[in-house]
């Protein structure tokens, strides 16, 4: 397959678009001339389809889901960015992909703060940036609170139903924050979910239920998390875990970005939006954040993940989808 060397003279920049708080988010922080691209997978995703169509991105419909080409890896939420890169003149590829994502990034130098070389995107052309990906759950609600209050709930309401874990999580934290920065963002408050997720099970809840504990309590924290250690609620109580509201500029300092100036002006609308960059204590408390949450996880364990075998699938996946589309 090609490399993205031949395709040096494309200057555009794709956000794959789907209207959620992370992808909203890194909208308000991208470039004005991003193009946005969206994938209406159709069924229940009929809700979030609704919801972005009123951005006008570049759409592909597609019934990648039903064919269950979702399963081998997340990059599958970039076919669109693929099939578009060429029409829209595109070398820059962006995801709305937050710090708590993915175990890689709470590693000590994260890979993908240095190198945009992510495959497959990387053979038509794609060189991914990380916009989003110093952000927490948190920053990317804080970015949405101030940018664009008035489609907090629309968001929201696209995202999930009511009475679901990542809903109530999401509407909860947009509450602390409004609370917290006096950001006056209206949303419809849902109920706690039935089924909850047992602490230790999921890194990323895992991750945002100490910053709820935090600011909430356990009553509120057990709102969408069940069996929460005792040595979690004594960890929090002596972490000030401002960096949860905070920018990880490991991420903007890497080589990810094609200039000063655009790491420049990201760093400008970041600030506007009342994120600061982390402090000295704050990289100390995210370190200590991550040792805490190993040893439920063991990431740091498992950091070493087969890239060649996710590279074989996705480009078995990639030749089988467009060898149909030249048929």
């Amino acid at each position: 397959m090609e490399s993205i060397d031949k395709h040096k003279e494309r200057t555009g920049c794709i956000l794959n678009f789907s209207g959620g708080f992370d992808s909203l988010a890194a909208l308000y922080l991208m470039p004005e001339d991003t193009k946005l691209v969206a994938i209406d997978f159709g069924g229940w995703f009929e809700r979030e389809k609704e919801f972005f169509e009123q951005f006008n991105p570049y759409t592909l419909k597609t019934n990648f889901r039903q064919e269950k080409l979702d399963r081998n890896s997340w990059t599958f939420m970039g076919i669109g960015a693929i099939l578009y890169a060429e029409a829209l003149n595109a070398r820059e590829n962006v995801f709305g992909t937050i710090l708590e994502a993915t175990p890689k990034h709470f590693v000590k130098k994260p890979n993908a703060a240095y190198n945009g070389n992510t495959t497959p995107f990387l053979y038509a052309g794609l060189h991914d940036v990380r916009y989003t990906n110093g952000l927490t759950e948190v920053g990317t609600a804080l970015v949405v609170s101030h940018y664009a209050p008035e489609m907090a709930d629309r968001s929201l309401k696209s995202l999930s139903n009511p009475k679901t874990e990542k809903r109530y999580r999401k509407e909860l934290l947009l509450d602390i924050v409004c609370e917290k920065f006096n950001r006056k963002v209206e949303f419809e408050r849902t109920e706690a979910p039935d089924k909850k997720i047992a602490f230790g099970t999921n890194l990323a809840v895992d991750f945002l239920c100490l910053y709820i504990l935090k600011n909430r309590g356990m009553q509120v924290a057990n709102g969408t998390v069940s069996d929460i250690p005792q040595e979690a609620v004594e960890f929090v109580a002596t972490h000030e875990l401002k960096f949860y509201e905070r920018l990880n500029c490991e991420f903007v300092s890497g080589t990810t970005f094609s200039s000063d100036e655009a790491r420049g002006e990201f760093m400008n609308k970041v600030l506007k939006a009342g994120v600061l960059p982390y402090t000295e204590m704050d990289y100390a408390e995210f370190r200590e954040v991550a040792n805490f949450l190993n040893t439920y996880h063991h990431f740091m364990e498992n950091e070493v993940v087969s890239e060649n075998k996710k590279k074989k699938t996705w480009i078995q996946v990639l030749k089988r989808f467009l060898s149909g589309a030249n048929k």
